[in-house]
């Protein structure tokens, strides 16, 4: 499940440098659409992180029941 969100933002992203907008305004909107793909893929890094952390500590509990 978190590669296949990887892959999708990794595939987003490289369809959205491809276009060649031809408006300023259009590349403005290709520019923020890019930054909201960093975005998410630094949350999205983060809350792997947090799930790690989180099974780690369900299975500590359950090795202490």
């Amino acid at each position: 499940s978190e590669m296949c969100i990887r892959d999708s933002l990794h595939s987003i992203a490289e369809t959205l440098q491809s276009i060649k907008p031809k408006t300023k305004a259009g590349e403005r909107k290709v520019q923020l659409a890019l930054e909201h793909i960093r975005s998410l893929r630094r949350h999205t890094r983060k809350l792997e992180e947090r799930v790690k952390v989180l099974e780690e500590q369900v299975q500590v509990l359950e090795e202490g029941s």
